[in-house]
């Protein structure tokens, strides 16, 4: 089957806040026979503006220029293994539109051309920040299914602090300030879009996948209207934060935060989390007495952030968007091409 005869059938999207197992759930889920879901292709956090400034280029212009920078703002693209995927989306260009009318065409028009083109496969496509973008997401593919990852605050918080020192990921400045923020804001929306859109979204646990990840998936299937597939169980993920673990379903991760974060971090994240970590169904460890008066601040604007970002979710994820666009990928500063 070729891309121009080809309909997107039931598109599948994963998201969630970082480190919370996308990963793991994208690289599980593609061992399926009739599923292929992309890696991290960043899209709509990327593309995406108030002014639609990305969309105004030529639609063969923004395709090879996905095409050609995909690599920077995820390395996994950059992979031999995925060679194949940008050597289908470049030469999709000359079959692009004109204009595309916004960012989600685009994002449509990669699925259509950087997956397998097999007659009964389903494809997705996994990005942590597009929990921001779930709304649109929904307008664009109606009967798309998404699954939302969540993780305990601290594990997830480990899992970055540790990829930041072992890989020296320095391109944004980390804090727990900031981690912590990225997580309630991800819980807040992933709370809301599943009583909102209950038959489209479902939310998976990190702790659920890697404990339990016969049932989860069995569960996941039934959302998804597939069949299980013994095969779902066999996927390796090579982005781990911690050196030399690479298997997919351990449990070692799940507790490893209580042996190795300071009792001091602990105690601050859970204050900055507030109720919203035991919400997610969390137990507190030790006492969160004793707030100062900063923490209590810094923790009432987090909680106002998250209410701003429900009303207009997406504006958000443009003002805090990664510097690294800028770097590599600024197709908004650039003038668009004249027909």
């Amino acid at each position: 089957m070729s891309a121009h005869d080809r309909k997107l059938d039931r598109p599948i999207f994963i998201c969630g806040c970082h480190r919370t197992g996308t990963t793991l759930l994208q690289k599980s889920l593609s061992r399926h026979p009739h599923l292929d879901i992309l890696p991290e292709t960043k899209l709509l956090a990327w593309l995406f503006s108030p002014t639609g400034s990305a969309v105004r280029h030529r639609g063969d212009t923004l395709v090879g220029f996905v095409a050609d920078r995909i690599g920077n703002i995820n390395r996994e693209w950059a992979k031999p293994e995925h060679a194949w995927r940008l050597e289908q989306l470049r030469a999709s260009a000359t079959d692009a539109p004109s204009r595309f009318a916004h960012d989600r065409k685009v994002l449509r028009h990669v699925l259509m051309h950087a997956t397998r083109q097999d007659a009964g496969v389903r494809v997705g496509e996994k990005t942590p920040l597009h929990i921001f973008h779930v709304p649109a997401l929904l307008k664009e593919f109606p009967d798309a299914k998404i699954i939302i990852t969540r993780r305990d605050l601290r594990a997830a918080y480990h899992s970055q602090a540790t990829r930041n020192t072992n890989q020296s990921l320095s391109y944004r400045p980390f804090s727990s300030v900031r981690f912590v923020a990225s997580w309630r804001l991800a819980e807040h929306l992933a709370c809301r879009f599943a009583r909102k859109y209950s038959d489209s979204v479902q939310v998976v646990t990190y702790e659920d996948l890697v404990s339990e990840p016969d049932k989860t998936f069995r569960s996941l299937c039934s959302f998804l209207g597939i069949d299980y597939d013994d095969h779902l169980l066999d996927a390796k993920v090579e982005n781990s934060s911690f050196a030399g673990k690479s298997q997919g379903f351990t449990q070692d991760s799940v507790a490893r935060w209580k042996e190795d974060l300071p009792p001091e971090t602990v105690t601050e994240l859970q204050q900055l989390a507030g109720k919203s970590l035991t919400s997610a169904g969390y137990e507190l460890a030790g006492s969160s007495a004793g707030v100062s008066v900063r923490t209590r601040f810094t923790r009432a604007a987090i909680g106002v952030l998250c209410r701003i970002t429900a009303i207009m979710p997406r504006t958000v994820c443009y003002i805090s968007r990664d510097p690294r666009y800028a770097k590599f990928g600024n197709i908004h500063s650039a003038p668009p091409v004249k027909e």
